[in-house]
């Protein structure tokens, strides 16, 4: 099992798009794409064979998880820890080793890639979209843009 992975994701979303579009010189993409995505899954379990801190990885793609299913709602990384049993000290210390990120940061670069996405996709104002992931201060909201 592969597991959760922020990198295959994004990839797999890009070989999905280029499936939906159909554009002329898209299957020279969408075969790039693939492979790379392969690429990725042969890394992932080379480096499986290798890895000593499996459940700690478990936690912290278990924590991205459940970042991404609360995209629109409002969760702090201190409840997330708290859903995974976890101390919050540690949580905050791991994640950031593993993702280079803090939980909070972390959920605020989900936010801004998904609102970027709805940005360009929709015809929602910039005040809905902030709405959306709640942020209170639009002016806040626009500072990442």
């Amino acid at each position: 099992m592969v597991g959760y992975n922020e990198a295959y994701i994004q990839l797999f979303q890009k070989i999905l798009e280029y499936i939906k579009r159909e554009e002329p010189g898209s299957q020279a993409l969408l075969g790039g794409n693939v492979m790379h995505l392969l690429g990725y899954l042969h890394h992932f379990r080379k480096n499986e064979e290798f890895s000593n801190k499996t459940n700690t990885m478990r936690l912290i793609n278990r924590a991205k998880l459940i970042m991404r299913e609360h995209i629109f709602s409002p969760i702090n990384p201190e409840e997330i820890a708290e859903e995974l049993n976890i101390s919050y000290s540690w949580f905050r210390r791991t994640f950031k080793e593993y993702t280079g990120f803090s939980p909070a940061q972390f959920i605020i670069q989900l936010k801004i890639q998904k609102a970027k996405a709805l940005l360009s996709q929709t015809n929602d104002s910039i005040k809905q979209i902030a709405l959306q992931f709640n942020f209170e201060y639009i002016g806040y909201f626009s500072v990442f843009f």
